[in-house]
């Protein structure tokens, strides 16, 4: 299928960005290469987290103010200031962190929803588009994979991506297939523990994943005999004693070309202890098969790039302070300070239906004036939160339904308007996340046996590219809003040329290819194939229609002929006014 990365490794599917699969590779022995593959990795690993210290620090705030559950990691060298607790304790206005679910939930709806047929797919062959089982059998695949995706967990993961993509990055592994529950499994890596790196055109070089696993985890996936020795007494008395682990994936710069082992592959998949320094797995890849990670905006200079998030820290902070400004004036509002006299000191009674006693004149209790403007603190936060969704663009999914009543065509005005708006980060979510989804699930679907068996004649194409395209409503929005805009606009001249010249608009029609301007509004608006018959058998039934026309044709002109035949043989009565007419008689 087009882009799809390669994720053999020694004839078993496997996604780089999960410890969990069928491994193959070779168990390291003591003595070898290894310690100095785990020190290499180690170092580079060091490298990429002094890198990427900026970044750490911006995330930091965006997790205190706006994403608090992601407060919460360890990965060994760092930790997030919600590990020692729920995180959460410094925001006092929930706005930012209400705006990114309803963005998300929102995105997630007009792009990947599980009701709605969101991708096709076909060949890029011609000749295979046109073959009507291939495109009856790539539907049936459609329907499979879109089940298994439907039973699976991946729109839950995916919720999640779409809320790192609009604050940090998203990196989502899998699918791998669970044989104990018959399902695909996905999960979405903490944003914390992905670090990459970029060549000199801004293509993914390399990546590492620095997590935390148990050491019983890592017996029960690598074996027993992959790990130290020292750290295999460790977990026996502890089983659940966690360890720190680095999933490297990089290009090898020296290997045995001739070699098959997955230790000689182009591009190396290593899993290394980093307190030992040992290296527990080692396996390879023939071309490069990164894990899916995307990013709301990236460049060169910015490999992990920006989003909504940093773009409104600022905002953020200030609507969370002014939050914080007016919770005190309410609070001093209903519980104000008191101004007490030295001899008042301790006696003064705060509590419902308390009773103070003045024993002097020159005592008192009164409350501390202040001013109460309360209504240019609540416009101004009002404003600030309004501004805020705004920049989360959390609004965007909510225009139709703000505007009220609307006709059909002001309604696809409003959805294209909102799918261009968007076409930036959903080509990108689409191309580094969704689409190799897509094509990861249908090879570890066809290896789990859960696909229809195709049909001979699709042999015949097996070297042509599959293209996956996005057909959820946003992208369908986009696709007719702004790909049949110059079709709209020849209808409109169209109708106004038949105003005016008819036979000159009919003429111009029939210079157009019907069939073609189906498949364009079929395309245009996602439509199933399955709706659609056959080329044979709609040759079929337009020479069965060609032929009745014919008939309806020569019976009306026997009809025609025996009416001039029986008026020409019946000649008119003498003196009858059809005799006048004929010019028989006066």
């Amino acid at each position: 299928m087009s882009d799809t990365m390669s994720l053999v490794d020694q004839g078993n599917l496997i996604d780089p960005g999960s410890p969990h699969g069928s491994y193959s590779g070779v168990i390291p022995q003591e003595g070898n290469r290894w310690p100095k593959l785990a020190d290499e990795i180690i170092k580079r690993q060091k490298r990429l987290e002094s890198i990427r210290e900026s970044q750490d620090s911006v995330w930091d705030l965006i997790d205190t103010y706006v994403t608090a559950r992601r407060a919460n990691f360890d990965i060994g060298s760092r930790k997030g200031a919600g590990s020692a607790g729920p995180g959460g304790d410094r925001i006092f206005d929930g706005t930012a962190t209400l705006a990114l679910h309803d963005f998300a939930d929102g995105w997630q709806a007009n792009t990947a929803n599980a009701m709605v047929k969101w991708w096709g797919a076909k060949f890029r062959s011609k000749e295979a588009q046109k073959d009507f089982l291939v495109k009856r059998w790539l539907d049936e695949v459609e329907e499979a994979v879109s089940f298994e995706l439907a039973q699976s967990n991946f729109y839950e993961q995916l919720n999640l991506c779409y809320q790192d993509i609009t604050t940090h990055i998203a990196t989502m592994s899998g699918p791998q297939w669970d044989d104990e529950t018959n399902q695909l499994w996905f999960v979405e890596n903490h944003p914390r523990e992905i670090f990459f790196w970029v060549d000199w055109r801004g293509r993914p070089a390399g990546w590492h994943r620095k997590f935390l696993m148990s050491g019983r985890q890592i017996i029960e996936e690598f074996g027993e005999q992959a790990v130290p020795q020292s750290m295999r007494e460790q977990v026996k008395a502890n089983p659940f004693l966690n360890f720190t682990c680095i999933h490297a994936i990089f290009k090898r710069e020296e290997r045995d070309v001739r070699s098959p082992l997955s230790t000689d592959k182009p591009w190396a998949s290593v899993y290394v202890l980093e307190q030992s320094k040992s290296v527990i797995h080692e396996g390879g890849y023939d071309k490069i098969s990164l894990p899916d990670t995307a990013a709301w905006e990236s460049d060169v200079t910015m490999p992990y790039g920006s989003n909504p998030a940093i773009s409104t820290l600022y905002d953020v902070a200030t609507t969370n302070e002014a939050m914080r400004t007016m919770i005190n004036a309410a609070q001093l509002a209903v519980d104000p300070a008191l101004i007490l006299t030295e001899g008042m000191k301790g006696r003064v009674n705060i509590f419902p239906a308390g009773q103070t006693i003045v024993k002097g004149a020159q005592d008192k209790v009164e409350a501390f004036q202040f001013p109460q403007q309360f209504n240019i603190g609540v416009q101004m936060l009002t404003d600030l939160r309004a501004e805020l969704r705004e920049k989360f663009k959390a609004n965007l999914f909510t225009m139709q339904a703000d505007m009220g009543k609307l006709t059909a065509y002001q309604s696809q005005m409003i959805q294209g308007e909102k799918a261009s708006m968007l076409i930036m980060p959903t080509s990108r979510a689409s191309s580094k996340m969704l689409v190799p989804k897509i094509n990861k699930s249908f090879y570890a679907l066809a290896k789990a046996r859960r696909l229809p068996p195709p049909p001979p004649s699709a042999m015949q194409y097996i070297q042509s590219p599959v293209d996956i395209e996005m057909m959820g409503p946003m992208a369908i929005s986009a696709k007719r809003f702004l790909g049949t805009q110059g079709f709209q606009a020849l209808l409109g001249m169209l109708e106004e040329t038949e105003k005016v010249f008819a036979p000159l608009a009919q003429s111009i029609l029939e210079g157009f290819d019907a069939d073609q301007i189906r498949d364009l509004l079929m395309t245009a608006s996602g439509v199933s194939s399955k709706i659609e018959i056959d080329d044979k058998k709609l040759a079929m039934i337009r020479q069965m229609k060609a032929k009745m026309m014919q008939q309806q044709q020569q019976q009306q002109a026997i009809g025609n002929l025996a009416e001039a035949y029986h008026k020409a043989t019946n000649a008119p009565e003498p003196g009858s006014p059809a005799q006048s007419l004929m010019g028989g008689g006066q």
